[in-house]
């Protein structure tokens, strides 16, 4: 269980160039129970393809913002999970603590069909 974590408020993501997309927020993933995770889901949700957009560190999904429309534009889903402690994600772990080895984790099915 994890306790209490910094949250960045919402209005700070208002108005982004080229980012018109609204998170989807899920809570109480395994071993980090009480911390919102938001994901992205654009695009029907029964489209034939979904294209999964996965950002390195230390970025966020903002940087989807440049192909996200060209999927939906042509009937696919796009699905961009986020991870702790970059973006609107809330902040968990020590700086030192968002490495690599843990990448994953939280974003296992973050999207469901």
């Amino acid at each position: 269980m994890v306790g209490s974590a910094p949250r960045c408020p919402d209005n700070h993501f208002r108005n982004l160039p080229g980012f018109a997309c609204n998170p989807v927020y899920s809570h109480n993933r395994k071993g980090f129970e009480g911390l919102r995770l938001p994901n992205v889901d654009a695009g029907p949700s029964d489209a034939d393809h979904g294209f999964p957009c996965l950002h390195g560190e230390t970025t966020w999904c903002y940087l989807d913002s440049l192909v996200l429309p060209v999927f939906t534009a042509a009937g696919h889903r796009a699905v961009a999970p986020a991870d702790f402690g970059f973006g609107r994600s809330d902040k968990a772990a020590p700086w030192a603590d968002r490495r690599q080895s843990r990448k994953g984790v939280p974003c296992n099915g973050s999207a469901t069909s």
